[in-house]
């Protein structure tokens, strides 16, 4: 997860139940968030878990290639100065897009933000016929959980449930579940927690917290 000294929004999103070679998936999250109004600035600088590399070219083959090998962080940046965070992680095989900012209700840049933010996750869900995906931030976790450390466990045994098909542990304020996956889990006892949309080859339920006021749920196993 991305952090920062403020509250961090995070949209992550499981393309497979395992890791794959998510070229195309993170070309296809590129291209959402570029159709949302959001794209790199060249020269653009990615972080990467060596420490920082700067890609000059304007072609994004350059700045692909960088991230589905690697992966990294890179900053997407809209016409009003706005930017998201588009986060590769190769080892989990997962792409996360963020947010280093809260979300208030008074603010309604930060609203805006959390607006487009949805629309490109569940565009990109879609796009790449995910496995699964959620949103959460750093605040709601530290309400909800006591350490770092037991949130790292309660994390760690989530993604043991998720990728193995099973009924996850937790419930966000936006969750997206591929087809594959609910009829995985055929809908277990999800279906009263929260309102369910369709998706194109997927489910959404979104709990009753919404930005700015969201919670994390802990389901029985």
């Amino acid at each position: 997860m991305v952090t920062s000294m403020g509250n961090t929004w995070i949209f992550t999103i499981y393309p497979a139940p395992h890791p794959r070679d998510i070229h195309d998936d993170v070309v296809s999250a590129l291209l959402i968030a570029r159709n949302a109004g959001y794209g790199p600035r060249f020269p653009t600088d990615v972080m990467m878990a060596d420490g920082w590399t700067t890609v000059t070219s304007a072609d994004e083959t350059t700045l692909v290639s960088l991230l589905t090998e690697h992966g990294g962080l890179v900053t997407l940046w809209n016409g009003s100065n706005e930017d998201i965070i588009l986060s590769v992680d190769v080892t989990s095989g997962t792409l996360s897009f963020g947010a280093l900012r809260g979300l208030i209700p008074e603010d309604g840049a930060a609203l805006q933000l959390a607006a487009d933010l949805e629309q490109i996750f569940l565009r990109t869900c879609e796009r790449v016929a995910a496995w699964y995906g959620y949103s959460t931030d750093e605040w709601s976790l530290e309400s909800r959980f006591r350490t770092a450390d037991e949130i790292r466990v309660v994390f760690a045994r989530h993604e043991r449930f998720v990728r193995a098909g099973q009924r996850p542990c937790l419930l966000f304020w936006i969750n997206y579940f591929g087809r594959a996956y609910w009829t995985c889990i055929d809908g277990l006892a999800l279906t009263n927690v929260g309102q369910i949309e369709e998706a194109k080859d997927g489910i959404v339920i979104r709990t009753d917290g919404r930005p700015p006021k969201v919670e994390v749920l802990v389901l029985d196993h």
